[in-house]
């Protein structure tokens, strides 16, 4: 669970993040962290576009409260 509050973290910012750069700013294998964005797409709490990660603006306004 860790693992997914860093990204979401790392993610909170509101702005489009290289999915490339991910891994050493939230400390997981790539392996780890399609996983983690997998499921968070799924279940509809971030955006991928182009090898791009952001957040849904609903869960945007989530993290930040």
């Amino acid at each position: 669970m860790e693992a997914l509050d860093r990204l979401v973290e790392t993610l909170s910012d509101g702005y489009w993040h290289d999915v490339s750069e991910l891994p050493a700013k939230v400390d997981l294998t790539e392996g780890k962290l399609k996983k983690a964005l997998e499921f968070l797409k799924t279940y509809g709490f971030i955006h991928l576009s182009k090898g791009n990660a952001k957040l849904t603006n609903t869960m945007l306004t989530f993290s930040t409260t």
